[in-house]
């Protein structure tokens, strides 16, 4: 089988060379890498490699165990940007309003996108939580413009990542009574992470920026979270559409090396497929 496996891979980049893709053979990709692949239908080969080295990184530095739902935006169409790779039957997106989806990613027009996924409902606490979004700032944004996330019928209860163009900004709301903002270096772009341990909320802005408070209470909101805007008790905000987004997460706390690795491998596999 070894020697089978060398020769295919000597096989598959001799013909690839033009492209400089080297196929993988179905049978050596990771299996919750495969089931994302076959449910979103990728058909790209530097698309599929991609996702393989994605959840392979996330898997050996520690962030996908952190993860409930992970959406990697790829394949260029509502259908394929609706799939949690962490796990295809659950917390898959659906997509209201207008959006344009394209190999880039998402941008809104007034639409939004539900991921079916209520954190109350799953016993998910407020100590105990990580929010990710990672986007390319295209045009002047509102003064707050909300990303994900979500809040209930009172200010304790929400979880959102959200940007401020009038102060420069990016904001995490792990609860109203924790917001957490960083300016130094503010674009606009790039991995934001937002995660609360306990009574302590930090936010990562790439794997070098970051700031970190200490919070008040609050509870997990028991509404479901959105994307590409929020969940405001019922009723949806819409994201802006001066920004594209191609990067999610939602799930438990993360440490420093889990966000900075998390942020890493974001951006790696973006850069894997051209975005």
């Amino acid at each position: 089988m070894r020697a089978f496996f060398v020769l295919f891979l000597f096989l598959a980049s001799f013909f690839t060379r033009a492209q400089t893709v080297v196929i993988i053979p179905y049978f050596y990709i990771d299996p919750d890498a495969m089931n994302f692949i076959n449910s979103a239908g990728i058909t790209s080969n530097v698309q599929r490699n991609a996702i393989d080295k994605l959840v392979r990184n996330a898997k050996a530095r520690g962030w996908w165990s952190k993860c409930i739902a992970i959406y990697p935006i790829v394949g260029g169409t509502a259908s394929s940007h609706a799939f949690n790779l962490k796990n295809t039957a659950q917390y898959n997106i659906t997509w209201s309003g207008s959006l344009t989806h394209t190999s880039g990613g998402i941008v809104s027009n007034g639409g939004f996108g539900n991921t079916n996924l209520n954190p109350s409902t799953i016993g998910m606490t407020i100590g105990n939580v990580h929010l990710s979004a990672t986007m390319t700032k295209t045009g002047t944004r509102p003064s707050y413009d909300y990303t994900m996330g979500g809040k209930g019928s009172t200010s304790n209860t929400t979880l959102l990542m959200a940007i401020s163009e009038m102060t420069s900004l990016s904001i995490a709301h792990l609860n109203f009574g924790s917001v957490t903002g960083y300016s130094a270096g503010f674009t606009g772009s790039g991995v934001h992470i937002a995660t609360r341990s306990g009574s302590t909320t930090t936010l990562y802005i790439g794997t070098t920026t970051s700031n970190t408070q200490s919070t008040m209470g609050g509870t997990i909101c028991n509404v479901k979270l959105y994307v590409m805007g929020y969940n405001n008790n019922g009723t949806a905000v819409a994201y802006s559409p001066n920004s594209i987004c191609y990067f999610f997460t939602i799930g438990t706390s993360l440490t420093s090396t889990e966000a900075n690795d998390m942020a890493t491998d974001i951006s790696q596999f973006n850069a894997l497929i051209g975005r």
